[in-house]
């Protein structure tokens, strides 16, 4: 599909072709090129740092929609790591405490053990305006997102990325996965493991995951890899599907 295509499911007329034409691959780069020149005046007005009074307003909103969003996170305490959010253009940042479960500006970052979410104002503005929402905003790849140590925690990833009203259903679901407890069986390497079902993710079904290099379980819905020899921790994070081997008769 391209821009102005649409679907239709409420009547007979499933697909109308917009007025766009197909982008072949050996034309996707041109593509690409005269898209951006088409709205480079547009990238031009928004990207425009907040300052003044409406930086002040908006320091305001992004302090009262994070503690609104740890007020509504159940497993917050889970997190023994802040967030930080940190401007590119400007000089003060939001520290998010999950244990103490407060949000207020601060000029540094202290501890070793934290995440750190830069980003530009007037991305925060477009959040603030109605424009973005967060999950949009992290999947625009215009945040940059460091953590300390390099572990991936889906709590956190949670937190940034959905509503404050989607939160404790987000935190259920992350209950429910935990309180699973079905196994399965799988052969990597000539050898027969058994692990954990679903993946500790976001519940993809394992019974449908591939192996690679004799060694590895892949997740099927993100590609995560579980080093089946190493009780099936991931190689990304702190992540397993707990594997142990089977006695062969």
């Amino acid at each position: 599909m391209m821009p102005e295509d649409t679907l239709n499911n409420k009547d007979n007329i499933r697909f109308k072709k917009g007025p766009n034409p197909i982008v072949l691959d050996d034309e996707f780069e041109d593509y690409i090129a005269n898209y951006a020149k088409k709205h480079d005046g547009f990238f031009k007005k928004i990207k425009k740092s907040i300052t003044g009074k409406k930086y002040e307003e908006l320091i305001i909103f992004l302090i009262s929609e994070f503690k609104a969003k740890l007020d509504n996170f159940i497993r917050k305490t889970d997190i023994d790591r802040p967030l930080y959010i940190n401007f590119h253009d400007a000089p003060k940042m939001i520290k998010v405490d999950f244990i103490l479960g407060t949000v207020k500006l601060t000029d540094s970052i202290v501890e070793s053990n934290h995440y750190n979410m830069k980003v530009h104002t007037y991305d925060m503005q477009r959040i603030k305006d109605g424009f973005l929402t967060w999950e949009d905003y992290s999947l625009s790849f215009r945040m940059k997102l460091n953590r300390e140590p390099d572990v991936y925690q889906t709590l956190i990833q949670g937190f940034l990325i959905l509503e404050k009203d989607d939160l404790n259903f987000f935190c259920d679901s992350i209950l429910e996965l935990e309180n699973k407890n079905e196994k399965i069986t799988v052969e990597v390497g000539g050898c027969k493991y058994r692990i954990n079902r679903f993946c500790p993710h976001q519940g993809a079904d394992m019974k449908f995951s591939w192996e690679e290099d004799n060694k590895y379980i892949v997740c099927p819905r993100h590609g995560w890899r579980f080093d089946i020899e190493n009780d099936g921790n991931c190689l990304e994070n702190d992540c397993s599907i707990e594997s142990y081997p089977l006695e062969e008769d």
